[in-house]
């Protein structure tokens, strides 16, 4: 410990100073000088910490208040509350620009409709609604990696947290095109979930590119489009809907959903363990089509025929030396006649015709023979033409004719009666 002795010889007041501490000694001499003072000094203690100030909350007080600033900390941590009067209300402004995207114009009724992806691209029109009977919708997951845009269309690929998840469809295989689900209406951000419209009008669709009533297919080129043209095997065929309207940001798809079916997929077809050259055969027995081989339907192949002796030579390639589409004349055929006025040689054949055929049908000799009449010739009777299709044979022969008397040797019976004589009148009467 330490000590200080001040003295004064004057009347007055005296200050002095320590250094090492925050304090002062002062010494009034007031009568009688001279005067002294003394005083001892303790050990400085350690230094302290330093002050700490922040500040708290600022409120904003009504115009003309006082303003205010209160410690809500400590004396050695300060947090100051400011309370700040507000100003009074200004003049009104001249009136900004027309900000970016927000079209002038317009009518009652309209809206503000998107035209992109485009910040702030926008027009005014009158949105394509659906009421909640016309369109059926599913809240679905994207966990495809990417955003899913409007009008593109979605399959079912899994599930995840209660949600089915969906992948871009694409018709060029089973797997992208068979759970083809629905159409995404609106942007679905990656690992987000989102509405897709699963049947009735999908609005505000981009198909500035087609016309109304066109028909939409699956793309078997590109993930998630659609397509006027029909898909043909080996893609597979998924009818997407119909163009409602035909326009650059309005569009409006009725979507209507129908996968393709594989041959086998038809409930009366069977298919099972299928091989290269079967062929679809209906079973009576099932009341089923399955698929069955050349031997098991008893067919014959060419490997068969052939071993069986009856093809010795390789197939025909080409005819008359031409391959192709080929229209054959008279001369490319050897020993061929033609249709008109044919010389035929040798013994042509033909089909016999019915007996008493009378067309225009070719005749054989056995037809020919078959009209001869079998009838015995009448000895007698009226001329006629007659109305039989049968002919006389050359060597007939007529019966005698009884009534008559012979040319020569006849014997006469009763009253024989000549004609009249051109001379005299009457002819020879015999008795």
């Amino acid at each position: 410990m330490s000590s200080i002795s001040v003295t004064s010889l004057v009347l007055g007041s005296l200050t002095v100073q320590v250094d090492g501490t925050d304090s002062t000694l002062a010494l009034s001499v007031l009568s009688t000088a001279p005067a002294s003072l003394s005083i001892e000094l303790g050990t400085p203690g350690a230094q302290g910490d330093a002050a700490t100030i922040a500040v708290g909350t600022t409120t904003t007080l009504s115009p003309g208040a006082s303003a205010t600033v209160t410690n809500v900390g400590t004396s050695s941590a300060a947090v100051f509350n400011f309370g700040i009067p507000a100003g009074a209300t200004g003049a009104t402004g001249a009136t900004g620009a027309t900000g970016a995207g927000v079209p002038v114009g317009g009518t009652a009724g309209q809206s503000l409709l998107k035209v992109d992806g485009t910040d702030y691209n926008t027009t005014w029109g009158t949105p394509a609604l659906a009421t909640a009977a016309e369109t059926v919708t599913a809240t679905v997951r994207n966990n495809t990696g990417a955003t899913l845009t409007a009008g593109q269309v979605v399959y079912i690929n899994g599930a995840l947290g209660n949600r089915p998840t969906v992948a871009l469809s694409k018709a060029d295989a089973e797997a992208t095109s068979a759970g083809t689900y629905g159409m995404v209406s609106a942007p679905i951000a990656n690992n987000a979930d989102g509405t897709i419209v699963i049947a009735g009008y999908v609005a505000n669709i981009d198909t500035h590119d087609f016309t109304d009533g066109d028909k939409l297919y699956l793309s078997p080129t590109t993930a998630g489009a659609w397509t006027t043209t029909k898909p043909s095997a080996p893609n597979h065929m998924v009818y997407v809907g119909v163009v409602a309207r035909a326009h650059p940001t309005q569009g409006v798809i009725q979507l209507r959903i129908q996968n393709g079916y594989e041959l086998e997929e038809l409930h009366n077809v069977a298919i099972a363990s299928v091989a290269n050259n079967d062929l679809l055969a209906y079973e009576s027995a099932t009341s089923l089509w399955k698929n069955k081989s050349f031997t098991g339907l008893g067919l014959a192949t060419q490997s068969w025929v052939t071993s069986q002796g009856y093809l010795t030579t390789a197939p025909v390639t080409s005819v008359a030396g031409r391959t192709g589409a080929i229209t054959l004349a008279v001369a490319d055929v050897s020993g061929a006649a033609p249709l008109a006025s044919p010389s035929l040689t040798g013994t042509p054949l033909s089909t016999t015709a019915a007996a008493d055929t009378n067309t225009t049908q070719i005749a054989t000799t056995a037809f020919v023979i078959g009209q001869a009449s079998s009838t015995t010739p009448s000895p007698d009777g009226t001329a006629a033409v007659g109305t039989s299709l049968k002919y006389a044979r050359a060597d007939h022969v007529h019966a005698t004719d009884t009534t008559r008397a012979a040319l020569a040797g006849a014997t006469f019976t009763g009253k024989v009666n000549t004609l009249a004589s051109a001379v005299g009148g009457a002819g020879l009467n015999l008795p």
